[in-house]
């Protein structure tokens, strides 16, 4: 557990909205305007390439099945120049780069791996929004990587506690074990960490 040096009130403050995130609104205001702001973080949403469908699963409650499958992608290649942009920007770079999947899970991209080390390359700070369901063990490595950004994050949504109930609630119709996988991967990244003695949590 992360310990915070913040007082209660503090953190309660924070997060009614009561502590204001922009000194001076007008500033801010022409900042944008000017095209001068840098912002605190950038969130990239890649979309599966190939197969028939974005996703895998069918969950009912997803916002994901109305999304069609399209060609229109960005390539690979593209997104590692982006995101290059993106942390060396002529007002000092962004310093913290969100996965967070086009109407599926992030970790659904084929080139997930590539991205995650470009931006560890670039120094920034990594987090994720992810089911944890498929994961490489070039990606566990990069997880699990001493010298990536402290601060950077995993954050996983298993949404069930046993098998049957994970595929419940994901309308998954198969007998697949998709949560024994999960538990897998999770166990993967946290002892190759240890192992590393990565930073963070």
């Amino acid at each position: 557990m992360v310990q915070s040096n913040e007082a209660p009130q503090d953190i309660e403050a924070r997060y009614s909205y009561e502590v204001p995130y922009v000194a001076n609104k007008d500033q801010f205001i022409e900042q944008v305007i000017q095209k001068t702001i840098v912002p605190h973080q950038v969130e990239i949403q890649p979309g599966r390439l190939k197969g028939q469908n974005i996703c895998w699963l069918s969950c009912s409650y997803c916002y994901g099945g109305q999304s069609p499958q399209t060609p229109n992608r960005l390539t690979p290649q593209r997104y590692i120049d982006i995101m290059g942009q993106i942390a060396n920007g002529p007002h000092g770079g962004v310093g913290k780069i969100i996965f967070a999947g086009y109407a599926t899970d992030p970790l659904n991209y084929e080139h997930i791996d590539d991205l995650v080390d470009t931006a560890q390359s670039n120094g920034q700070i990594t987090g994720f929004n992810t089911k944890a369901i498929r994961i490489s063990d070039r990606l566990v490595d990069l997880l699990a990587d001493p010298n990536a950004a402290a601060t950077s994050y995993f954050n996983i949504s298993i949404d069930a506690g046993s098998p049957e109930k994970y595929n419940q609630v994901h309308d998954v119709t198969a007998k697949t074990d998709i949560y024994s996988k999960v538990l897998e991967n999770l166990s993967r990244i946290s002892t190759k960490r240890d192992e590393n003695s990565a930073p963070g949590i």
